[in-house]
């Protein structure tokens, strides 16, 4: 059975206590709204970019967040795997340069499936990313 969105979100929040004040502010943000599953995935993004762009100070977590999106694209459900893809990792590699600190470091942090896309990505926009 494929993993759900809400549950692989309870099992990252549970595995990143780092995260949860961030959550909480996105969820309070939206209090009232229906869960939108790319606006979570792009609020993912936006959290990990902030992290990637103090690395050392924050490897811990994005080793965490990192090996939790790999999981979730191989195990969860198609909905979750697609939202992953079009708003967590394209929302985390649009603003990202060369020059910047996360750029060296995230190769590093992405799995197969999520290097994969990450790749695949690059080669459609014609991004100047290298080390994927």
């Amino acid at each position: 059975m494929p993993l759900t969105a809400d549950t692989a979100l309870a099992d990252l929040l549970q595995a990143l206590p780092a995260l949860q004040p961030h959550w909480d502010d996105h969820r309070a943000a939206h209090a009232g709204e229906p869960v939108d599953l790319d606006d979570d995935c792009l609020e993912l993004a936006a959290i990990a970019h902030a992290w990637l762009e103090r690395p050392a100070q924050h490897a811990d977590e994005l080793r965490t967040l990192f090996a939790h999106t790999e999981a979730m694209l191989a195990d969860g459900e198609p909905a979750l795997a697609e939202a992953l893809c079009s708003s967590f990792l394209e929302g985390l590699l649009h603003p990202l340069t060369p020059a910047m600190p996360g750029a060296a470091v995230l190769p590093g942090l992405l799995g197969p499936l999520s290097r994969a896309y990450a790749r695949h990505w690059v080669a459609v926009t014609g991004s100047a990313l290298t080390g994927l």
